[in-house]
Protein backbone atom coordinates (compact mmCIF):
# COMPACT_ATOMS: atom_id res chain seq x y z
CA UNK A 1 0.00 0.00 0.00
CA UNK A 2 1.25 3.79 -0.80
CA UNK A 3 2.82 5.29 2.19
CA UNK A 4 2.72 2.48 4.43
CA UNK A 5 5.46 1.29 6.99
CA UNK A 6 6.30 -1.75 6.90
CA UNK A 7 8.60 -3.65 10.30
CA UNK A 8 9.69 -7.17 9.39
CA UNK A 9 11.71 -9.49 11.97
CA UNK A 10 14.11 -12.13 10.46
CA UNK A 11 16.01 -14.87 11.79
CA UNK A 12 18.63 -16.63 9.61
CA UNK A 13 17.33 -14.92 6.68
CA UNK A 14 14.02 -16.55 6.94
CA UNK A 15 10.86 -13.94 7.42
CA UNK A 16 9.53 -14.37 11.07
CA UNK A 17 6.67 -11.60 11.13
CA UNK A 18 5.81 -8.53 9.57
CA UNK A 19 3.86 -5.89 10.85
CA UNK A 20 1.95 -3.25 8.72
CA UNK A 21 -1.68 -2.29 8.14
CA UNK A 22 -1.59 -4.49 4.94
CA UNK A 23 -0.61 -7.25 7.00
CA UNK A 24 -3.73 -6.78 9.57
CA UNK A 25 -6.06 -6.20 6.51
CA UNK A 26 -5.28 -8.97 5.07
CA UNK A 27 -5.58 -11.18 8.38
CA UNK A 28 -9.15 -9.44 8.46
CA UNK A 29 -10.04 -10.55 4.66
CA UNK A 30 -8.62 -14.24 5.09
CA UNK A 31 -10.54 -14.38 8.75
CA UNK A 32 -13.90 -12.90 8.16
CA UNK A 33 -13.84 -9.83 9.42
CA UNK A 34 -15.36 -8.10 6.30
CA UNK A 35 -19.43 -9.38 5.73
CA UNK A 36 -20.34 -10.67 2.08
CA UNK A 37 -21.24 -7.05 0.49
CA UNK A 38 -18.13 -5.51 2.15
CA UNK A 39 -16.07 -8.13 -0.04
CA UNK A 40 -18.13 -8.30 -3.11
CA UNK A 41 -17.44 -4.67 -3.39
CA UNK A 42 -13.71 -4.71 -2.88
CA UNK A 43 -13.36 -7.21 -5.17
CA UNK A 44 -15.92 -5.84 -7.83
CA UNK A 45 -13.61 -2.50 -7.11
CA UNK A 46 -16.08 -0.60 -5.99
CA UNK A 47 -15.01 0.23 -2.53
CA UNK A 48 -11.16 1.00 -1.60
CA UNK A 49 -8.98 -2.21 -0.51
CA UNK A 50 -9.14 -0.46 3.15
CA UNK A 51 -12.61 0.51 3.01
CA UNK A 52 -14.06 -0.78 6.25
CA UNK A 53 -10.88 -1.43 7.71
CA UNK A 54 -10.48 1.29 10.56
CA UNK A 55 -14.01 0.66 12.15
CA UNK A 56 -12.62 -3.25 12.28
CA UNK A 57 -9.32 -2.24 13.47
CA UNK A 58 -10.68 -0.23 16.64
CA UNK A 59 -13.24 -3.28 17.78
CA UNK A 60 -10.88 -5.74 17.54
CA UNK A 61 -8.47 -5.88 20.50
CA UNK A 62 -4.59 -6.97 20.22
CA UNK A 63 -5.44 -9.96 22.31
CA UNK A 64 -8.19 -10.77 20.14
CA UNK A 65 -5.83 -11.35 16.80
CA UNK A 66 -1.93 -12.40 15.71
CA UNK A 67 -1.06 -9.56 13.51
CA UNK A 68 -0.91 -5.87 14.53
CA UNK A 69 -0.28 -3.11 12.46
CA UNK A 70 3.35 -0.86 12.48
CA UNK A 71 1.92 1.46 14.86
CA UNK A 72 0.79 -1.04 17.12
CA UNK A 73 4.05 -2.19 17.02
CA UNK A 74 5.80 1.37 18.16
CA UNK A 75 3.36 1.79 20.90
CA UNK A 76 4.16 -1.69 22.00
CA UNK A 77 7.79 -0.75 21.97
CA UNK A 78 7.50 2.56 23.96
CA UNK A 79 5.44 0.68 26.54
CA UNK A 80 8.73 -1.97 26.99
CA UNK A 81 10.80 1.03 27.18
CA UNK A 82 9.16 2.69 29.85
CA UNK A 83 7.87 0.39 32.37
CA UNK A 84 9.38 -2.86 34.62
CA UNK A 85 10.82 -5.62 32.84
CA UNK A 86 8.91 -8.17 34.70
CA UNK A 87 5.10 -6.15 33.87
CA UNK A 88 6.68 -6.81 29.98
CA UNK A 89 7.63 -10.19 30.44
CA UNK A 90 4.13 -10.70 31.79
CA UNK A 91 2.00 -8.17 29.92
CA UNK A 92 -1.47 -9.19 28.87
CA UNK A 93 -0.15 -7.17 24.89
CA UNK A 94 1.76 -10.50 23.18
CA UNK A 95 3.69 -7.51 21.78
CA UNK A 96 5.19 -6.35 24.86
CA UNK A 97 5.79 -9.81 25.53
CA UNK A 98 7.96 -10.40 22.49
CA UNK A 99 9.93 -7.60 23.27
CA UNK A 100 10.47 -8.34 27.13
CA UNK A 101 11.22 -11.96 26.22
CA UNK A 102 14.61 -11.07 23.81
CA UNK A 103 15.72 -8.77 26.63
CA UNK A 104 18.55 -9.37 28.60
CA UNK A 105 17.51 -8.65 31.98
CA UNK A 106 15.50 -11.42 31.66
CA UNK A 107 17.66 -13.99 33.17
CA UNK A 108 18.69 -17.99 32.98
CA UNK A 109 16.43 -18.51 36.33
CA UNK A 110 13.96 -16.60 35.26
CA UNK A 111 13.25 -18.46 31.64
CA UNK A 112 13.61 -21.70 34.07
CA UNK A 113 10.17 -20.16 35.67
CA UNK A 114 8.41 -19.71 32.35
CA UNK A 115 9.37 -22.56 30.42
CA UNK A 116 6.22 -24.52 31.50
CA UNK A 117 4.00 -21.80 30.14
CA UNK A 118 5.43 -21.24 26.94
CA UNK A 119 2.74 -23.42 25.24
CA UNK A 120 0.44 -21.09 26.00
CA UNK A 121 1.84 -17.97 23.69
CA UNK A 122 0.63 -17.98 20.23
CA UNK A 123 2.95 -19.90 17.85
CA UNK A 124 4.52 -17.28 16.09
CA UNK A 125 5.86 -15.78 19.71
CA UNK A 126 6.77 -19.63 20.62
CA UNK A 127 9.70 -18.98 18.54
CA UNK A 128 11.44 -16.09 20.01
CA UNK A 129 11.02 -18.32 23.80
CA UNK A 130 12.37 -21.24 21.54
CA UNK A 131 15.16 -18.67 20.50
CA UNK A 132 16.16 -17.56 23.91
CA UNK A 133 16.00 -20.85 25.68
CA UNK A 134 18.54 -22.46 22.78
CA UNK A 135 20.81 -19.13 23.61
CA UNK A 136 20.82 -19.85 27.41
CA UNK A 137 21.74 -23.64 27.44
CA UNK A 138 18.00 -24.28 28.72
CA UNK A 139 16.77 -27.89 27.77
CA UNK A 140 13.11 -27.69 27.00
CA UNK A 141 10.64 -30.62 25.69
CA UNK A 142 9.08 -29.04 22.85
CA UNK A 143 5.84 -31.35 22.93
CA UNK A 144 3.35 -29.48 21.18
CA UNK A 145 5.19 -26.84 19.89
CA UNK A 146 5.82 -26.49 16.16
CA UNK A 147 9.01 -27.23 14.80
CA UNK A 148 10.15 -24.49 13.33
CA UNK A 149 12.68 -23.75 10.89
CA UNK A 150 15.01 -22.45 12.64
CA UNK A 151 14.89 -25.77 14.92
CA UNK A 152 14.63 -27.69 11.90
CA UNK A 153 17.81 -25.89 10.26
CA UNK A 154 19.63 -26.19 13.68
CA UNK A 155 19.55 -30.22 13.78
CA UNK A 156 20.35 -30.21 10.01
CA UNK A 157 23.53 -28.71 10.36
CA UNK A 158 24.36 -30.85 13.31
CA UNK A 159 22.86 -34.07 11.67
CA UNK A 160 21.54 -34.82 14.99
CA UNK A 161 19.27 -37.73 14.73
CA UNK A 162 18.23 -36.72 11.16
CA UNK A 163 18.97 -39.25 9.14
CA UNK A 164 15.44 -39.73 6.95
CA UNK A 165 12.85 -37.08 6.95
CA UNK A 166 9.66 -37.55 5.00
CA UNK A 167 7.17 -35.06 4.12
CA UNK A 168 4.77 -33.32 1.89
CA UNK A 169 3.31 -30.02 0.65
CA UNK A 170 -0.09 -28.98 1.25
CA UNK A 171 -0.89 -28.47 -2.02
CA UNK A 172 -0.10 -32.12 -2.69
CA UNK A 173 -0.55 -34.23 0.58
CA UNK A 174 -0.55 -37.62 -1.71
CA UNK A 175 3.11 -37.34 -3.26
CA UNK A 176 6.02 -38.14 -0.73
CA UNK A 177 9.23 -36.46 -0.27
CA UNK A 178 12.63 -37.72 1.34
CA UNK A 179 15.69 -36.30 2.54
CA UNK A 180 18.46 -36.65 4.91
CA UNK A 181 21.61 -37.20 6.16
CA UNK A 182 24.55 -40.13 6.14
CA UNK A 183 27.69 -39.10 8.00
CA UNK A 184 29.45 -41.65 5.94
CA UNK A 185 29.01 -39.85 2.51
CA UNK A 186 31.45 -37.73 0.87
CA UNK A 187 28.71 -35.69 0.18
CA UNK A 188 26.06 -35.87 3.33
CA UNK A 189 23.20 -34.51 2.82
CA UNK A 190 20.94 -36.38 0.23
CA UNK A 191 17.49 -35.55 -1.09
CA UNK A 192 15.25 -38.10 -2.89
CA UNK A 193 12.47 -36.99 -5.28
CA UNK A 194 12.84 -33.30 -6.74
CA UNK A 195 13.41 -31.59 -9.62
CA UNK A 196 16.80 -33.21 -10.33
CA UNK A 197 15.97 -36.79 -11.72
CA UNK A 198 16.97 -39.68 -9.17
CA UNK A 199 17.51 -36.87 -6.71
CA UNK A 200 20.59 -35.13 -5.42
CA UNK A 201 23.52 -34.97 -2.58
CA UNK A 202 25.09 -31.60 -0.61
CA UNK A 203 27.99 -30.89 1.02
CA UNK A 204 26.02 -28.88 3.67
CA UNK A 205 22.42 -28.17 5.29
CA UNK A 206 23.04 -24.78 3.78
CA UNK A 207 23.59 -25.97 0.44
CA UNK A 208 20.28 -28.07 0.90
CA UNK A 209 18.18 -26.00 1.93
CA UNK A 210 18.97 -23.06 -0.41
CA UNK A 211 19.36 -25.16 -3.68
CA UNK A 212 15.80 -24.87 -5.84
CA UNK A 213 15.10 -28.41 -6.56
CA UNK A 214 11.02 -28.20 -5.30
CA UNK A 215 9.04 -26.92 -8.48
CA UNK A 216 12.14 -24.31 -8.80
CA UNK A 217 11.61 -23.28 -5.30
CA UNK A 218 14.01 -24.18 -2.09
CA UNK A 219 13.48 -25.96 0.61
CA UNK A 220 13.67 -22.43 2.33
CA UNK A 221 11.19 -20.83 0.20
CA UNK A 222 8.27 -23.50 0.57
CA UNK A 223 9.15 -24.26 4.30
CA UNK A 224 5.13 -22.90 4.74
CA UNK A 225 3.98 -25.28 2.50
CA UNK A 226 5.48 -27.91 4.03
CA UNK A 227 4.01 -31.44 5.96
CA UNK A 228 6.50 -33.04 7.75
CA UNK A 229 4.81 -36.82 7.57
CA UNK A 230 7.73 -38.62 9.80
CA UNK A 231 11.49 -38.22 11.25
CA UNK A 232 13.49 -40.73 12.07
CA UNK A 233 10.70 -42.93 11.34
CA UNK A 234 8.69 -41.24 13.82
CA UNK A 235 5.59 -38.43 14.10
CA UNK A 236 7.29 -35.34 14.91
CA UNK A 237 5.92 -33.84 18.45
CA UNK A 238 7.34 -37.58 19.36
CA UNK A 239 10.61 -36.86 17.32
CA UNK A 240 10.83 -33.39 19.34
CA UNK A 241 9.94 -34.79 22.61
CA UNK A 242 11.97 -38.00 22.72
CA UNK A 243 15.01 -37.74 20.28
CA UNK A 244 18.39 -35.49 21.59
CA UNK A 245 18.50 -32.29 20.35
CA UNK A 246 21.63 -29.82 19.83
Amino acid sequence: MDCDHIFEIYIDDKLIKQFSLETVNSYFIKNGFYDEKEMANKSAGISTYLEGFWEILNMTTLSEREEYTDDEFCNALEIYRNENIKESLFSNTTLIRMFAILDRRVGKRTLEKIKDNVIKQPKWLQIFYQLRFEAEGIDYIYGEMELTFEFFYKQLKKGMNINEICFCFKDDEVTEYYLGYISRNEKPYWVGQCDIKDGCEFYSAEELINAKIYNGQSLLECWDNIIFLSIEGVQVDEWLEFFEHC
